[in-house]
């Protein structure tokens, strides 16, 4: 291969990242953030905002548990009376969990912002 196909490969390589992290920027729930399997966040310089999804069939608030600590995030899917973790992990930062909120978008995602 040339260097002239090489640098024309760079660049096709860059052009398709390009268009690839101009998409993943544009969507709302990712921006200045990211996609994770389980969840998407997005932040500001004050704020985060963390989607986590969750199964179809989970509708009601009485079937998740949330629990936000100064440096800590977990939250359980209650399922036929059984508990599911689904995150419990320590957050990299420390928050104030008293103005941190979450809601449910049935059968969708957990919003979580702080």
């Amino acid at each position: 291969m040339s260097s002239n196909e090489k640098q024309t490969s760079n660049n096709d390589d860059d052009s398709t990242e390009a268009i690839e992290q101009k998409n993943f920027q544009s969507r709302p729930e990712t921006y200045n953030g990211a996609d994770r399997d389980l969840y998407c966040w997005t932040q500001t310089i004050s704020d985060i905002d963390v989607r986590v999804k969750i199964p179809k069939h989970i509708k009601k608030g009485k079937q998740i548990k949330v629990n936000l600590t100064k440096q800590h995030i977990k939250i359980d899917l209650i399922e036929s009376n059984e508990i599911k973790t689904i995150i419990d992990s320590d957050l990299p930062w420390t928050i104030r969990a008293e103005d941190s909120t979450w809601s449910l978008v049935p059968g969708e995602h957990i919003h979580v912002n702080k």
